[in-house]
């Protein structure tokens, strides 16, 4: 348009100018009566061709140029200013649209900006056609932060910040599309963008939507622990201190995926995290996957393995569990040669078995039940502590080795020791220090090397028909510095020296003194009184008292017996004097009481208490009887063995232990309480449990209180006769109950109740091999027998016969495949259909009534027959 208007205006000043130069020249045209036009060609009246001036052509030609001058200017004019006009719309429309995604700048550009209103430098523009360039340009933008629109919008320092994008909801204005925090959170702060697929374009209050799909960007620029979350209503996404998220929108998602903010994914096909990997709350799900780490794994949220195993065997580092209860709920193996240490307190509830290899236990431990060791040694030699048993009875089921340096001592020396019973011989090798009374019940002591040492003390021999018998040894017999008495007869088959040569004291033999006999010259007969003032010393031959009817009184000192000494019949040994204080003998030998031979056992009578401090007590033969005792027997509290039979006599009973203390109780045999003509009661008043093969009650077994437990994998077997089960009897999942044996004649099982198999959710199969009788109930109108699955009869015949009641059948269809025979009424109340011959009545006296139409047919014969 500008250039038209100016090519008029130049051909406009062109004519008048050529008009008004060629006033003056006013010539006739031919014939026409007008002069000829000096600005247009045309004919004088010789026939001449008419036309301009010399100077009329020449200003011609000079406007002409100018026309041509100023058409070209004005053309390029008019391209700049089409240019510049399609620059400005582009750059409008670029930054309404970053006014509308949040990011509308000041302005303020770095030195690479100087081509903002082009791409890269081309002339395209960054209108429509160049959004898809935005990004190189949005990146050289700086964001201003406030509550207007422009920018990102600043959010609250606390609470929950529902913002709908769709409409004027930030400050009254669109929403751009980032979101940031202040620099500190008063608390936790949580932001949920509404209605983000319908969000609005530009800055102000344009109602013009986007389309396609757009990126929002949400700051938290706050330090502290507070937490920053956004949310679309569904997912929530936590955004550390000093972190951002990129989110988008898209205003095409399907009805689940609308105004949804689509986060970042969270599933990868495999992720390297080369720092730490926090996850402060929610679970880390993965999947099929397998989590791999070389830099340790901290979860403060538990971990949770629905499937797979939970594999560490590829580390060498320590495996650490968290303080609380850690429960394993499977079966634990410690592989290889590792082992398990406990530093705190192990409580195992169920037992714990060591089936091979060697458990060390570093600190103390505490077995509140019983330890079992079935195989393998029990080694405690690597400890340098002590070794301490419960207080009840302890058994050493095997041979007991005390090494050497070790010492094996009863009582700690601060109060009365117990009673150490040997029930076995002992034997010791060593030297033997008996530090308090020691007592040989039976069995005697037999020293066989090293002789007896008394450093203090008594030797008594209470056992008033035993031998102290040192014959057998060829060493010296030395007694006590003190008064030696011998106060039965004695007899020296060696030599008697008192004292030795020239330190002797005086012997005083109250009885005669002979010395050899009139057989043997060389022994010396004292036949009276004799006093020896300085000794008497007996050289060679035998000391022979045995012709003197008197006492045999020794000096008060200590004697020794070289030889053996017996006491002839029917003589005895006593020591001491009745109702004195009698000092006590020592016997450094075996008591030998009798002989092993028929008619010479012998009777040991024991008065006064007998105590066996050191040794075993050992019957050989015959009995042990304290029957004419009314005291108590009471054993050591070390194993006590029975190895006959034991009987408690009369109305006296067999006590375990005391009220609210006792050990466990083990018997290896039958245990038979009562006899068949003579039946007792038993009673257990705590939980039995009987771990061997039966328990047989043969007069009744009663349990007035707890539980019957058998959950073991024997047989339960009743007596013979009538059995009543007062509860509910449940039969265990995979069990069957049955009544007789298979081919044999089982008894009738009776059920007063109702019988249900199966229920209305499970119906279950029953089978009735033999012959069944349905008894109903007298007086009951009810059915006897309910079957909810149908029943089947493979063989034998269905009987009711014996009921005076009504057969109903089922509504469907019924068949009867055999003959039918109906001995009374027979009603058929819909259509009958009988496939062979019929004959109703059983003879021609008895009446039929068909109360309906009946349809004979048949092939050949008469059809129907009355």
């Amino acid at each position: 348009l500008a250039q038209a208007r100016v090519v008029a205006t130049f051909a406009d000043m062109a004519s008048a100018l050529c008009f008004s130069k060629m006033m003056a020249v006013q010539p006739t045209v031919a014939g026409s009566g007008e002069p000829p036009s000096p600005c247009r060609g045309g004919h004088s009246a010789d026939g001449m061709s008419g036309g301009l001036t010399p100077a009329a052509l020449k200003m011609q030609a000079v406007l002409s140029v100018a026309v041509l001058i100023l058409m070209v200017m004005s053309l390029m004019l008019a391209m700049a200013l089409a240019h510049t006009h399609k620059v400005l719309n582009g750059l409008k429309q670029a930054l309404e649209d970053r006014s509308a995604a949040g990011e509308v700048p000041n302005m303020k550009m770095d030195s690479t900006a100087v081509d903002i209103f082009t791409h890269n430098g081309s002339d395209q523009p960054l209108g429509e056609q160049g959004l898809e360039h935005e990004s190189a340009h949005a990146r050289r933008l700086i964001y201003t932060i406030g509550s207007s629109n422009t920018g990102c919008f600043l959010l609250g320092s606390s609470g929950t910040e529902t913002i709908d994008v769709s409409g004027a909801s930030c400050n009254s204005l669109n929403c751009p599309s980032c979101f940031i925090t202040p620099t500190f959170l008063a608390a936790a702060l949580i932001l949920e963008i509404s209605t983000c697929s319908s969000h609005r374009w530009g800055i102000g209050t344009g109602a013009t939507t986007r389309s396609g799909v757009w990126q929002y960007t949400f700051i938290n620029r706050a330090t502290g622990s507070q937490t920053f979350q956004v949310t679309d209503g569904v997912e929530t996404w936590t955004i550390p201190p000093l972190t951002h998220i990129v989110a988008y929108c898209s205003s095409e998602a399907s009805a689940t995926g609308e105004n949804r903010l689509i986060f970042p994914t969270t599933t990868y096909p495999t992720m390297t995290v080369s720092g730490d990997f926090t996850v402060s709350s929610g679970a880390v799900d993965l999947g099929s996957g397998a989590l791999s780490t070389t830099g340790g794994l901290t979860v403060g949220g538990g971990i949770t393995l629905a499937s797979g195993p939970f594999d560490a065997s590829g580390s060498t580092d320590a495996f650490t569990t968290s303080s609380g209860t850690v429960t394993l709920s499977g079966n634990t193996v410690i592989s290889g040669t590792n082992t398990l240490e406990v530093n705190g307190l192990a409580t195992l509830n169920n037992g714990l078995t060591v089936s091979s290899g060697t458990s060390t236990f570093q600190g103390s431990s505490q077995f509140e039940a019983d330890i079992t060791q079935t195989t393998g040694n029990f080694d405690a030699s690597g400890s340098t502590g002590t070794f301490s048993t419960a207080s009840g009875t302890n058994t050493f089921g095997g041979n007991v080795v005390v090494v050497d340096g070790a010492t094996f001592t009863v009582g700690d020396g601060t109060g009365t020791p117990g009673v150490s019973t040997l029930k076995g011989n002992l034997l010791v090798e060593g030297t033997t220090t008996l530090s308090l009374a020691t007592s040989i019940a039976a069995g005697g002591l037999t020293v066989d090397a090293g002789g007896i040492d008394i450093a203090g003390g008594n030797m008594v021999i209470s056992d008033t028909a035993g031998t102290f018998d040192a014959s057998a040894s060829s060493g010296t017999f030395k007694t006590s510095t003190g008064a030696v008495s011998i106060n039965g007869d004695a007899t020296l088959f060696g030599g008697l020296t008192h004292g030795a040569s020239g330190s002797s004291t005086v012997a005083t033999l109250f009885g005669g003194l002979q010395v050899g006999d009139s057989t043997n010259p060389t022994d010396a007969t004292i036949w009276g009184a004799t006093t020896a003032k300085a000794g008497f010393t007996l050289a060679t031959g035998n000391f022979d008292a045995s012709g003197s009817s008197g006492t045999f009184v020794t000096p008060t000192g200590d004697h020794i017996l070289q030889g053996n000494v017996q006491i002839s019949d029917p003589k005895t040994l006593t020591v001491g004097a009745a109702g004195s204080s009698d000092a006590a003998t020592t016997l450094y030998g075996s008591l030998v009481v009798g002989v092993n031979a028929a008619g010479q056992f012998k009777t040991t009578t024991l008065n006064g208490e007998v105590t066996l401090t050191h040794g075993d007590f050992t019957f050989s033969g015959s009995n042990f009887d304290a029957s004419g005792s009314s005291g108590t027997f009471d054993t050591p509290t070390g194993t006590v063995r029975l190895n006959g039979n034991t009987e408690v006599s009369g109305t006296n009973t067999f006590t375990v232990g005391v009220d609210g203390s006792a050990g466990a109780t083990t018997i290896y045999g039958n245990v038979e309480v009562g006899t068949s003509t003579n039946a007792v009661t038993t009673n257990f008043n705590g939980a039995t449990t009987v771990k061997g093969s039966v328990l047989t009650a043969q007069a009744g077994f009663s349990m007035t209180s707890g539980s019957f437990s058998a959950s073991g994998s024997g047989t339960f077997s009743t007596p013979t006769g009538a059995h009543t089960i007062n509860g509910a009897v449940t039969i265990a999942d995979g069990k069957t109950f049955t009544v007789g044996q298979n081919a044999a004649s089982g008894g009738a099982t009776t059920f007063y109740g109702d019988v249900t198999v199966g229920t209305a959710s499970d119906a279950q199969t029953s089978t009735l091999y033999g012959y069944t009788v349905v008894t109903g109930p007298s007086g009951v109108t009810a059915d006897a027998l309910t079957v909810d699955g149908g029943v089947t009869l493979s063989s034998g015949n269905f009987d009711g016969s014996s009921s005076s009641g009504t057969f109903v059948t089922t509504t469907g269809t019924n068949t009867l495949s055999g003959a039918v025979t109906a001995t009374g009424g027979f009603q058929v109340n819909g259509d009958a259909y009988m496939a062979g011959n019929t004959l109703l009545g059983a003879s021609s006296s008895d009446s039929v009534t068909v109360n309906a139409v009946m349809t004979c047919s048949g092939g050949g014969g008469t059809v129907c027959t009355a």
